[in-house]
Formats: C-alpha cells, sequence, structure tokens
C-alpha cells in the first residue's frame, strides 16, 4: 500500500520493489496490485492533482523496477 498523501512515495516505492524482488525469487509469474491509498481525499483539491500524484508514483514504481531488468 502506498499513502498518496505521504509526501515520501520514494520510500514506499523502495519497499514494493524489494518485496517485488524477493518473491519473484521464489516464483516467477506473479501478478502484484498496488493500493494507493487516501488518493481521493480532501488533500487534492482537483482531478488534475490526482492524476499527478497517481503518475508520480507510477513512474517511480517503473524506474525501480527497471533497475532489477538491468541487475
Amino acid at each position: 500500500m502506498i499513502d498518496a498523501q505521504q509526501q515520501d512515495y520514494e520510500s514506499a516505492c523502495v519497499r514494493l520493489r524489494d518485496l517485488i524482488k524477493q518473491t519473484s525469487e521464489l516464483k516467477q509469474n506473479i501478478v502484484y496490485e498496488v493500493f494507493i491509498h487516501k488518493v481521493d481525499s480532501d488533500m487534492f483539491m482537483t482531478d488534475d492533482q490526482k492524476i499527478d500524484c497517481l503518475n508520480e508514483i507510477q513512474i517511480i514504481v517503473r524506474g525501480l523496477l527497471q533497475e532489477l531488468k538491468t541487475k
């Protein structure tokens, strides 16, 4: 779970990457679903802010997962 109101998305994303790395070593074809918590709260006044938050988290996770592929 990633908390959208927590400004430090990267540490949660790093923990997610580490979890994916550990579990994929045990079994290759695991499907992962990520819950982004509190993205629909009052903190985000506009839909654009929500989309920006989701995009930022997605970019961080993709970059971290790409690092796994190159190692």
